[in-house]
């Protein structure tokens, strides 16, 4: 039986796009759920069109 494919894109570092203020919910429980398991992360604001929900 062939072995499965590993997709290297998922092991590389992780940037975590939020808000400035930390206002959206799920930003934030990644942010913590990130540091609470200890993974290396970069956190980048994100531009606030990117933020915006579509209406």
């Amino acid at each position: 039986m062939a072995e499965p494919q590993r997709d290297d894109r998922a092991s590389g570092p992780l940037t975590l796009y939020v808000d400035a203020f930390y206002i959206l919910p799920y930003a934030f429980s990644c942010f913590v759920t990130l540091r609470e398991k200890g993974v290396a992360f970069d956190v980048r604001a994100a531009p606030r069109m990117a933020l915006v929900p579509y209406e």
